[in-house]
């Protein structure tokens, strides 16, 4: 009876999401890195200089045992990631035109602060400079669990949570319905919102292998891509009965972050655990759903690389109107892509073993495409060679007029004239005695000059011919 109530609270929690059309509002977050003035990524003492700088402009001092790791004011919270990147989690705004004025705000406010401690940052996804034993290390204690816990289903997870920064973005829905279309809308065009926002091309000071470093690094993290049950039929109990089954990285209890132990929310429900879940448990939970496109009492969307104020209002201007106008007219394009769809799903399981399967023999794979170009510009010469030989022959009368020069391929005995035929007769005789006397000793009792003089009478007879 118990985990039947838990489970009624906990799935109710979406449907207290639903909000009136009239009433959507559009969230977003977004991370930058810290730098020194040696492009080092900053530490502690630095982030801790830059945080009670911003305090003076009426932000609030946010500590866990009395380290100062963010900052709030009115709805909107600064916040650090495990590797100190630099989080805004703004206020919900009515039009993008609030967002974009918000975020102008908020990076206003990081220059002046930043330039006073000497501080650089940086939007992009991924850090182009540093290494990942060189990033810093949040005294967060959920993060200290992370670390430990992450990487044994997710090899590049510690990549993730210390290497990357991304853009997100918070959209309502109206209905169960509606937040089914566009959970599915915005799973299907994860591929495209990597390649247009694609911000993150270097790693250790040169290029990678990707526009997007970030995302490639995503796909390789626990808990994280697209979540596999997308493309089948959803619904608020279908999402909350596939997540309660992901284990639990932490839990709460007395204000202290505590190991899972492998137990899975369900088990938490199921009274495996010293205590029962309460809301707070289930909504930490949901935040360590790291999927692209996840739902909490909003949906949000994860698939942006981070960037600056030149960029920064493209992504949530896009998906506001994509997501909040005719989703209609969206499915019906987005409906074609099923049978694609359903391949990327299954290839993604692959996915790392043919990356690695790539990288290893990437010599290879370059120097076969190298060979591929060379024998294609050479077929293409030999083409070209072949019609010009062809085109003087026919004019020479050796082929008749009605040959078709560009089909090649068709021309037969037939297609060559009398004259032709009596020159390559001539031909095929001058061959067959210079083969002779170069087999024989006969040049062995010659002079250089008798010998340039007797080759001279098969080149001019073949000149003649040519004549």
């Amino acid at each position: 009876m118990i985990k039947t109530e838990l489970r009624d609270l906990f799935l109710n929690h979406f449907a207290q999401g639903i909000k009136p059309q009239n009433h959507f509002k559009i969230g977003i977050e977004h991370e930058k890195f810290l730098f020194n003035a040696k492009n080092q990524r900053a530490d502690y003492p630095l982030l801790e200089k830059l945080l009670k700088s911003l305090a003076e402009n009426s932000w609030q001092e946010m500590r866990e045992n009395n380290h100062l790791i963010g900052l709030k004011k009115d709805n909107k919270n600064i916040t650090t990631e495990p590797g100190f990147q630099f989080e805004l989690s703004g206020q919900t705004h009515e039009s993008i035109h609030e967002v974009c004025a918000e975020s102008s705000g908020y990076l206003k406010e990081i220059n002046r602060s930043a330039e006073n401690h000497n501080i650089k940052h940086l939007s992009i996804g991924y850090d182009p400079f540093n290494s990942l034993k060189d990033a810093p290390k949040s005294p967060k204690a959920r993060y200290k669990i992370m670390t430990e816990e992450m990487p044994k289903t997710g090899k590049l997870s510690l990549e993730m949570m210390y290497q990357t920064c991304g853009l997100q973005v918070n959209l309502d829905y109206k209905s169960e319905r509606d937040f089914v279309e566009k959970f599915k809308i915005s799973n299907y065009i994860v591929p495209i919102l990597i390649a247009i926002f694609a911000n993150s091309p270097f790693k250790h000071n040169s290029l990678s292998s990707y526009h997007s470093y970030r995302n490639f690094i995503w796909q390789s993290t626990a808990r994280g891509g697209i979540m596999p049950i997308v493309f089948e039929e959803m619904s608020f109990e279908k999402y909350f009965d596939f997540i309660i089954n992901y284990p639990l990285l932490f839990i709460i209890k007395e204000e202290q972050y505590q190991k899972a132990e492998n137990k899975t929310f369900n088990d938490f429900m199921n009274g495996q655990l010293s205590y029962l879940p309460t809301i707070k448990n289930f909504q930490d939970h949901l935040s360590t759903i790291f999927t692209e496109v996840r739902l909490k009492q909003y949906i949000e969307i994860r698939s942006l690389d981070t960037c600056d104020w030149g960029c920064i209002c493209n992504g949530p201007a896009f998906l506001t109107g994509l997501l909040y106008n005719d989703l209609e007219e969206t499915l019906s394009i987005i409906k074609k892509w099923k049978k694609e769809a359903e391949k990327l799903r299954k290839n993604t399981e692959n996915f790392d073993t043919n990356y690695q399967f790539y990288l290893k023999n990437l010599n290879t794979i370059t120097q076969y495409k190298n060979l591929k170009e060379d024998l294609t510009g050479n077929n293409l010469y030999v083409h070209r060679t072949i019609i010009k030989c062809l085109r003087f022959l026919q004019g020479y009368d050796y082929l008749s007029d009605g040959v078709d020069i560009d089909n090649y391929e068709t021309i037969n005995s037939e297609s060559v004239t009398v004259k032709g035929v009596i020159a390559s007769q001539i031909n095929e005789t001058n061959e067959i005695l210079f083969t002779e006397i170069m087999k024989s000793d006969i040049l062995d009792e010659l002079t250089g000059e008798e010998i340039i003089s007797t080759m001279a009478i098969f080149l001019n007879t073949k000149l003649n011919d040519r004549e």
